[in-house]
């Protein structure tokens, strides 16, 4: 276990030193967006999971693309030109995630990598790219550093979106509790709604 923890505080470290000064350039890409596609396959798919849910509180125009019971034809069909699709991945990489890179291509979209590489095919074919570390001494790929990434971006593109974003949170927030979707007195930390209106 020190082991496996050693080598994300490791990971999260090479990420913040990489990536944080490319998060406003790539907030900005997503604000000016028609639309946000964001895709991830397999062990991707947490992450883009993660980045998906959290930017659908800060507006509509956000989808997810994972392959799932629609298939990945209708889920890229919507894509165009002044759409962004952001690309999870890191290596070994997805069958599923060049056949999205392609179809953003032909569409016009831009591609925001999220990735481990420059050399990734996902980098390779992006606008902008954020790159996070997934080393570890597991079999498996460590994704902390990746789910870390994309909550920084989240934070930012709040920030960016001031005001504006507060009140849609408190809207988002009022219809969830609304539709019965936390238990009794589960509720949004204080200290987090004040933080992202000193910002």
């Amino acid at each position: 276990a020190h082991e496996i923890f050693g080598a994300h505080l490791a990971n999260l470290q090479a990420t913040e030193a990489e990536s944080a000064a490319a998060l406003g350039a790539a907030a900005r890409l997503l604000a000016r967006a028609r639309a946000v596609h964001v895709a991830g396959f397999r062990a991707s798919l947490t992450v883009a999971h993660a980045f998906f849910y959290g930017y659908r509180l800060l507006r509509d125009e956000v989808h997810l693309i994972d392959g799932g019971s629609a298939g990945l034809e209708a889920q890229l069909r919507p894509l165009g030109p002044r759409d962004v699709v952001v690309a999870v991945g890191f290596a070994p990489y997805s069958r599923e995630s060049a056949q999205v890179l392609a179809q953003a291509r032909d569409a016009g979209a831009a591609v925001l990598a999220v990735t481990d590489s420059l050399a990734s095919p996902l980098a390779r074919a992006a606008r902008q790219t954020l790159l996070f570390a997934a080393t570890s001494p597991s079999f498996f790929p460590s994704v902390a550093a990746a789910v870390a990434l994309v909550e920084a971006l989240l934070e930012q593109l709040a920030a960016d979106g001031g005001a504006p974003v507060v009140r849609r949170i408190g809207r988002v927030e009022a219809q969830l509790r609304a539709a019965g979707a936390y238990l009794p007195g589960a509720g949004l930390p204080v200290k987090r709604t004040t933080r992202i209106i000193k910002k």
